[in-house]
C-alpha cells in the first residue's frame, strides 16, 4: 500500500516495512514492531528494537537517552535531568535544580536532596530499609522556620 498528500505519505509491504513521512516526523518500521526507527524532525532520532524492549534516543541539542526494558538499564541525560539504572543495584538521579536521589541494592541504602520550594534550602537524608533515617537537616530547617513537608 501505498499513499501520497501534500501534508503526509507512506509507502508499506505489510509485514516487512512501513515508511511514512510527515512535516514534524519520519518513520521506518522493519518486521511490525520488531525495529523502529523514528526521526521528529528538529527534535530527536528514536530507535527502539523488539517493541520498545531497547530504546535509543539522540535529541538535537545533544541530550541523548539509552534503555534497557526502562529501568532494569538506564543511561539518561534530557532536559538537565540525569537518570542512571541498573536494577535493582544502583538507580540515581540528578536534576538542573540541585535535586538528586541515590538508591543502592533494591533500595537498602536510600539517600536524596529535594529543594524545598520558595527557599534556596534543600531537605537532605540518607536512610536504610526505607524505614531507618540514619542522617538528616530536617530539625535545623524547622529551627530556621522552614516547613519540610
Amino acid at each position: 500500500w501505498s499513499k501520497k498528500s501534500p501534508t503526509f505519505s507512506y509507502f508499506t509491504i505489510q509485514p516487512f516495512y512501513y515508511h511514512s513521512v510527515s512535516k514534524e516526523q519520519s518513520t521506518d518500521r522493519i518486521l511490525w514492531e520488531l525495529y523502529v526507527h523514528r526521526n521528529q524532525f528538529e527534535v530527536k532520532r528514536t530507535n527502539h528494537l523488539l517493541w520498545e524492549v531497547a530504546t535509543w534516543d539522540r535529541y538535537t541539542n545533544g541530550d541523548r537517552e539509552f534503555r534497557l526494558l526502562y529501568l532494569l538499564y538506564s543511561n539518561s541525560n534530557v532536559d538537565g535531568k540525569i537518570e542512571k539504572s541498573l536494577f535493582p543495584l544502583y538507580y540515581f538521579t540528578k536534576e538542573n535544580n540541585g535535586n538528586r536521589s541515590l538508591s543502592v541494592f533494591l533500595y537498602f541504602y536510600n539517600s536524596l536532596k529535594r529543594k524545598i520550594p520558595n527557599t534556596k534550602e534543600y531537605y537532605q537524608e540518607e536512610r536504610i530499609f526505607w524505614l531507618i533515617r540514619i542522617r538528616s537537616n530536617y530539625r535545623i530547617l524547622k529551627q530556621k522556620g522552614i516547613d519540610v513537608d
